[in-house]
């Protein structure tokens, strides 16, 4: 299958990520990648601003349900047919919300959230239907780029622990802000890694030289 090198706003986004990255390796000062649309002021430094915002999908590991269902009974009056047609529908009906409900209580990821992403020099930001939710980098225990444009956190917010799957063309820039001052030994920071090597060479297809490669600073994963 021919791979499909069209460049897209997603591509700009993690190309903007591999700046940064390369910038923090380098001690040079950041700046803004992307036009931010925040209203609300930096809430963990004062030094701090923001890098880029974006929409995002926040998704959940849970169950959708408890595992009850509502069950259907009754009473038929009739002919010894018609009663024995209502009791089977109705058994019909009982087993497939008790299935429904059975699965519905499989933990699995599914969207909770969506809105607009901030990232800024000290964390991200989280604008929903229900409120602002500001993350910063030292309550975030772990990240992970699991694909592109989706990271894994594990963190810990002010109603307990949680872990969830960011969905958004600026994750790998969240992971990026992170790992430079949480944890630079991250095996995806300290290699590049956070990039595949199938994206590289579309970056490369495009014409585009990856920040870094020219010169002699750390290279990215190539």
């Amino acid at each position: 299958m021919r791979q499909n090198n069209l460049w897209t706003a997603t591509d700009s986004a993690r190309f903007s990520a591999c700046e940064v990255y390369t910038w923090l390796r380098n001690g040079q000062p950041l700046r803004p990648v992307a036009p931010t649309r925040n209203s609300f002021r930096p809430q963990f430094s004062t030094t701090e601003f923001m890098l880029a915002s974006g929409p995002f999908e926040l998704l959940e590991y849970s169950g959708l349900g408890n595992g009850s269902y509502i069950h259907h009974g009754g009473m038929a009056i009739g002919s010894p047919l018609f009663t024995a047609a209502f009791f089977a529908s109705q058994a019909i009906a009982n087993s497939a919300n008790r299935n429904a409900a059975a699965q519905a209580a499989i933990p699995r990821w599914h969207v909770t959230n969506k809105g607009l992403l901030t990232v800024s020099t000290s964390g991200f930001y989280l604008e929903e239907q229900a409120g602002l939710f500001a993350w910063d980098v030292s309550s975030i225990n772990s990240l992970e780029v699991i694909a592109e444009s989706a990271v894994l956190m594990r963190g810990q917010s002010t109603q307990g622990s949680v872990s969830w799957i960011i969905h958004s063309d600026w994750a790998e820039l969240i992971f990026v802000i992170w790992a430079a001052a949480m944890h630079p030994q991250h095996p995806q920071f300290s290699t590049g890694a956070f990039i595949s090597s199938e994206w590289v060479n579309k970056v490369h297809a495009n014409g585009y030289v990856l920040p870094g490669e020219a010169t002699a600073t750390p290279a990215l994963n190539t």
